[in-house]
């Protein structure tokens, strides 16, 4: 496989009618080839799809967890290896009681992922029963990593400086006396930046969310430097943020009673300038730790960037980034219930749930306002297309086979009319391997449309998403 991967290749074989077609086969065989390697990944924790309002969902481009119903089997390390899953633990400390384990578990708490650290096998070679033991001061994130193992072979890894070089920014103490300088300083830790709002979680435990940006904030590069580690450890892509003015970044602490900090969770969003009038947002991360996780956090973070966004006049729209399916159901909510607060529809009010039984009813309701909708809550078109879907299937009687039928009917048509826009954009020239390639614009419109989804795939989109739409509205109780 990495032979295949690593060999040089003839740009020629891809001009001519045939061109995209040989493209084709060759993505395709690259894409065989990740999907391999990914079905090797093992993942540690079930995607829960019943988010709604009250879940948190780390995002930042996809979760790929199949949500599958049957037990994961058990896995176990090669003779000489430890699993990194299993061997890295992470625990928020205070004080110097705090490193005692039996202290403070409720502050404990394992990644999601590792493999962007010890590799798609997420083994650690040459230990057995291996401990990495990451101990992080709860507000500044100053930290301290100790190990121990039970075994150590003479052919071993440096899983220490994997964990530099792959995931922390800014170093980490090795030295308990190193690291109490920084704990001695805790008590007085103030988070950074400007204080957005205030919350009390469902809880009834208080939050405090902090606006961000490295131009206004310059402290804050230091800061984000250890927050990101998060990014690695609970975004299965997850990258670091560069120092850029148009990144905006929202901080969520919790504040005991003795006023002392606790690092919940981030967001952040990315202002795209068309012009020096013109933006569009776009949300890029969301972390909410397991250990603040079921509180509706996330649904907090997410409404300051459509509350800034909306007060932004620059701002065209706010979009989100290759969204997951669980991030989705709590962004549908959001936008939901912004446009049923801003009475932009007036059917909606006027029809009981669950009562249209009719296909005229049904027909006589159209969408609208869209740019109107837009303009005021900074939701893009697509966007609205879902929310006018999920406030009409809060109307239909379900039970209705043949008013069912019609709204399927609709569904699918919407989809199929937006990829056959897509289709027809004409690409005279593609850019492989830094070099320009010469296709024929025909066999490329000819092969889109060989590689349109069939009707399989639009009722399978379908059914996936009436289920997401009926959970949104049994959240929003519409």
């Amino acid at each position: 496989m990495s032979d295949k991967k690593n060999q040089k290749i003839d740009l020629s074989q891809f001009e001519g009618p045939d061109g995209m077609q040989k493209l084709m086969k060759l993505a395709m065989e690259f894409q065989e080839n990740e999907k391999q390697q990914k079905g090797q990944k093992k993942n540690k924790k079930k995607v829960d799809q019943d988010l709604g309002e009250d879940g948190d969902a780390n995002s930042q481009a996809e979760n790929d967890d199949d949500g599958d119903d049957d037990e994961e089997e058990e896995i176990k390390a090669r003779e000489g290896c430890s699993l990194a899953y299993d061997a890295l633990n992470i625990k928020f400390v205070q004080e110097e009681n705090d490193l005692n384990p039996l202290f403070k578990k409720n502050m404990l708490f394992k990644p999601n992922y590792v493999h962007q650290i010890y590799g798609q096998e997420e083994e650690i070679e040459g230990y057995e029963d291996l401990q990495i033991n990451i101990y992080m001061l709860s507000g500044s994130l100053h930290t301290l990593v100790e190990y121990s193992y039970g075994k150590k072979m003479k052919q071993h890894e440096d899983f220490l400086q994997k964990l530099r070089d792959n995931c922390f920014v800014s170093d980490f103490c090795l030295k308990r006396k190193e690291f109490n300088q920084h704990m001695a300083k805790e008590k007085s830790f103030k988070p950074i930046g400007d204080k957005f709002k205030e919350i009390t979680a469902k809880n009834g435990e208080k939050f405090e969310i902090y606006y961000c940006n490295t131009q206004k904030h310059p402290e804050f590069s230091e800061y984000k430097k250890r927050m990101q580690v998060f990014a690695k450890f609970f975004i299965e892509v997850g990258s670091y943020i560069e120092d850029n003015e148009y990144w905006h970044h929202f901080l969520i602490f919790h504040v005991d009673q003795n006023g002392m900090y606790t690092f919940a969770g981030f967001t952040n969003k990315y202002e795209y300038m068309f012009n020096i009038n013109k933006s569009r947002h776009q949300i890029s991360q969301i972390v909410i730790l397991p250990i603040f996780q079921r509180l509706g956090l996330a649904t907090e973070l997410l409404n300051c960037h459509y509350k800034t966004a909306q007060e932004d006049s620059k701002c065209l729209e706010l979009t989100v980034e290759d969204p997951s399916p669980e991030f989705q159901i709590v962004r549908d909510i959001i936008e939901t219930k912004l446009v049923i607060d801003g009475k932009f529809w007036q059917w909606f009010e006027a029809i009981r749930p669950k009562t249209i039984r009719g296909i005229l009813q049904l027909e006589g309701i159209q969408i609208s306002h869209q740019q109107e909708i837009t303009q005021a809550t900074k939701i893009p078109k697509y966007q609205i297309q879902r929310i006018f879907e999920i406030l009409m299937l809060s109307k239909l009687d379900q039970s209705n086979k043949q008013v069912m039928d019609r709204y399927r009917g609709h569904f699918i048509k919407y989809r199929k009319d937006v990829n056959e826009v897509r289709t027809q954009r004409k690409v005279p020239y593609i850019i492989f391997d830094n070099k320009a390639v010469k296709i024929d614009v025909q066999a490329i419109i000819e092969q889109k449309k060989q590689l349109e989804p069939n009707d399989a795939f639009y009722l399978e989109e379908y059914e996936q998403t009436l289920e997401q739409y009926n959970n949104v509205i049994q959240k929003l109780k519409i």
